[in-house]
């Protein structure tokens, strides 16, 4: 009866855990996240803990209106790196990328990542422009940033679940154990 118990156990453990994960995460970027570099840029760099394939579709280059800026997605050999190039330089003003690519074991990975160009030479512009801009790619990326944090919840509750069967396992092998011994 406990091998029985234990086996039940050990199948719901590793039916309800997790999946072990290879995600390739975000390992660095050029510009870093909240970077403020100067104009003109002519490129945006991502670098994963392991080969990624970038999903153009739904990787987002957005200039300061939260306008789409077109670009070309280039690899590096091993997969690794991503190279944003967008059709034109990017000029001064907030720009963000909302970023998603897919991991060697199929998993999807996204992110989002903020940075500021700044010209050289500043042109008279009200601070006031410039918030506008900021409030505008702040809006479009914070929506990609909740919609990130929920891969994490699943994590969680299946960390929770296995822990719980396995507690639960361990008291009913220990009463069949003790039965038996009387």
């Amino acid at each position: 009866m406990g091998l029985l118990i234990l086996t039940v156990s050990f199948i719901m453990i590793v039916g309800l855990a997790p999946n072990v994960r290879a995600d390739a995460a975000l390992e660095a970027s050029n510009p870093r996240d909240g970077d403020t570099v100067p104009a003109p840029l002519c490129q945006i760099d991502l670098t994963f803990s392991g080969p990624a394939k970038l999903d153009e579709n739904a990787t987002r280059l957005l200039d300061g209106a939260g306008t789409d800026v077109p670009y070309a997605a280039v690899a590096s050999g091993d997969g690794r790196t991503w190279s944003l190039q967008p059709t034109s330089d990017l000029s001064g003003g907030p720009h963000g990328v909302i970023w998603e690519a897919k991991s060697a074991d199929g998993r999807t990975v996204k992110g989002v990542l903020r940075f500021d160009v700044v010209e050289l030479v500043q042109e008279s512009a009200t601070a006031e422009e410039g918030m506008e801009e900021t409030n505008e790619v702040a809006a479009d990326t914070a929506q990609a940033d909740i919609e990130d944090t929920n891969s994490a919840v699943g994590v969680i509750f299946g960390l929770i679940a296995a822990l719980l069967l396995t507690a639960i396992a361990i008291i009913m092998f220990r009463r069949q154990r003790g039965k038996a011994a009387t």
